[in-house]
């Protein structure tokens, strides 16, 4: 435009441009099939000077392309289904077939990827216009190792004329799948647990029970871990390089809503790789951790953690985490009275102690709390340095003479403070 620029509406009418004005059309395309046919169109303006211009607008279609590996695991020697939503992207019917191939690679084990996946189901079926499917796979693992395939979207027309012509007589979508083979792991017990099985034959092997990882809320906790990677069999020499495995923890239950385990679990555990040794004769590798427990707030937390070899194959161990309630206390916030039937009010400033906000509750511990009470036991705490969260705590004077005691514990989902409540009469020159 040149000059001031001014925004046109079409009307039956047409439109008035101002002189040497310029008028810029904005154009969605919509594809209505692959290539490069049935997608053109043109645009005709007519004026009284210039009579007609036609401006001749053409379009590709293109193919949607899958987004991105699509990843299953499956216990070893167990069967995992899993399946790959498909949609017909023409106007009209097709013939839709999958089948898995190898992936192009240089591996001599390519046979052992083939077998590990197979179709499910019929391997071909039409699919109307724009309507969609899952296409079922299974996934069966035999080794501890990554499998890796290709799952093809072979797709053909149900009749030639139906759109345009293709360039080819099918259109195949390749989607890369990668299989994670995983073993339930255990720890590996100590000489000690080994000659009590040997004592007691008949007592539960404690092997298959989960570690346990346990301390002191806001303290650290220095621990060893010791496991066994059975079924680690291939390119046992790469066990000791550095980033051979790799490690994680999942969540599995925490018994409490306002919890955020995944980031507890984050924060509180530190593992560093000890040592990691293969069995010459079984190809077994055992892999040692040291590591700190470090809590910021009291929770038990049944987790999953998770080692993978760079190799492929994935273990899975169960720990149990458990963090113990602190004896450190925040403050004393001590309350005197003279009169039985007089509440004494005293407020409490919170914040979330983060640089967001944070929900909260607050509970009673310890005898002595039905002499106290709160106006408010959950809600929500601003951030760290935008403001406070006043809770009012009252406390009744039940008799004289006697110290009341007891402790509140203000719980956010990442954090936790502990504060003394203690309860009792002026002395008796105060009160005459």
């Amino acid at each position: 435009m040149q000059g001031e620029e001014k925004e046109y509406h079409v009307t039956d009418n047409g439109i008035s441009l101002l002189p040497l004005a310029t008028l810029r059309l904005n154009v969605a395309f919509q594809p209505q099939e692959y290539g490069e046919e049935l997608n053109a169109g043109e645009i005709i303006l007519r004026c009284t000077e210039f009579r007609e211009l036609r401006v001749v607008l053409r379009g590709e279609g293109l193919l949607p392309s899958p987004t991105r590996e699509v990843t299953v695991k499956s216990d070893v020697e167990g069967t995992k289904r899993f399946s790959i939503p498909f949609a017909n992207p023409f106007p009209y019917t097709i013939e839709v077939t999958h089948y898995v191939t190898a992936k192009k690679c240089k591996d001599a084990l390519l046979e052992r990827h083939l077998e590990a996946f197979e179709v499910v189901g019929k391997k071909s079926q039409l699919l109307q216009a724009k309507q969609t499917t899952n296409l079922p796979c299974a996934f069966t693992p035999s080794h501890m190792q990554i499998y890796e395939v290709v799952f093809n979207v072979g797709v053909r027309k149900l009749s030639p004329t139906d759109g345009a012509p293709w360039k080819q007589h099918e259109i195949v979508w390749s989607y890369p799948v990668k299989g994670i083979a995983v073993m339930r792991g255990f720890q590996e017990p100590s000489p000690r647990t080994l000659l009590k099985e040997h004592v007691y034959p008949c007592e539960e092997p404690t092997p298959n029970r989960p570690a346990r990882i346990e301390g002191e809320a806001r303290s650290s906790t220095s621990f060893r871990l010791c496991l066994n990677l059975a079924g680690y069999l291939d390119n046992r020499e790469r066990c000791g390089e550095e980033g051979s495995f790799t490690w994680s923890f999942s969540v599995q239950t925490s018994g409490d809503d306002l919890l955020d385990a995944a980031a507890l679990v984050n924060v509180s555990v530190k593992l560093r790789r000890e040592s990691c040794t293969v069995d010459p004769m079984t190809g077994v590798a055992n892999l040692a951790f040291i590591g700190t427990f470090e809590p910021p707030r009291s929770f038990e937390i049944m987790a999953t953690l998770s080692v993978t070899s760079v190799i492929g194959g994935e273990w899975q161990f169960p720990v149990f985490l458990q963090a113990r309630r602190t004896e450190l206390v925040e403050s004393k916030i001590t309350f005197f009275s003279d009169n039985l039937h007089k509440p004494i009010h005293r407020n409490l400033l919170l914040d979330s102690g983060e640089p967001t906000s944070a929900k909260f509750r607050v509970i009673f511990v310890k005898p002595g709390a039905s002499a106290f009470s709160l106006a408010h036991t959950s809600g929500v705490l601003p951030p760290q340095g935008a403001g406070y969260f006043t809770l009012q705590i009252t406390y009744a004077l039940k008799n004289y003479g006697r110290v009341t005691k007891t402790k509140i514990v203000v719980q956010t989902p990442r954090k936790e403070w502990i504060y003394d409540l203690i309860g009792e009469a002026w002395p008796c020159n105060q009160i005459c």
